[in-house]
């Protein structure tokens, strides 16, 4: 095992883990904000009764949902890549698509927003991605490096002339 490479996947690992305790959706009204983290919303959703209230049917709920799965896959992914560096990629692309899901996602959920209620424009305007997805985005960097890094074909050492002989 490589240690370069370990090293980098671990550290996307932890990057996506942290990911997850810092915001992912932010709702900035004039005089109070709330920052609500994927934690907090999964949290939510569990007391809740497992989402019995949330409707399905919109593209925003389908993204949203993907983009947590992929998180969650590109972890998985990523441990599996601390030992196998083949597998780096794979976590870093899951990292990609569940940061570019997310964004998506919110942008849909605003324009949901903005033509299903009076005065939703407002409402709209309010929300806007938080910090976690982007943490995201980045964490796919060491993945890649640690996946270039383990292919890298090794230096063929050449050996030195040997030494004169002494006189």
């Amino acid at each position: 095992m490589k240690p370069l490479p370990a090293l980098l996947a671990l550290g996307g690992v932890i990057t996506l883990i942290i990911s997850i305790f810092l915001p992912w959706i932010s709702i900035n009204l004039v005089f109070a904000g709330l920052d609500l983290s994927l934690y907090d919303m999964l949290t939510i959703w569990g007391k809740e009764g497992g989402g019995a209230n949330i409707q399905a049917n919109y593209a925003s709920g389908i993204l949203i949902a993907l983009s947590v799965i992929f998180l969650f896959a590109a972890i998985i992914t990523g441990v599996v890549g601390i030992v196998k560096h083949s597998i780096s990629a794979s976590a870093g692309a899951l990292s990609i698509l569940s940061a570019i899901m997310w964004i998506v996602g919110i942008t849909e959920l605003k324009r949901e927003i903005a033509e299903s209620i009076e005065f939703g424009s407002l409402v709209s305007a309010a929300v806007s991605v938080g910090t976690g997805p982007i943490l995201v985005f980045i964490a796919s960097i060491p993945f890649f490096a640690a996946f270039v890094i383990s292919k890298r074909s090794p230096q063929q050492e050449v050996p030195y002339p040997p030494p004169p002989p002494h006189r």
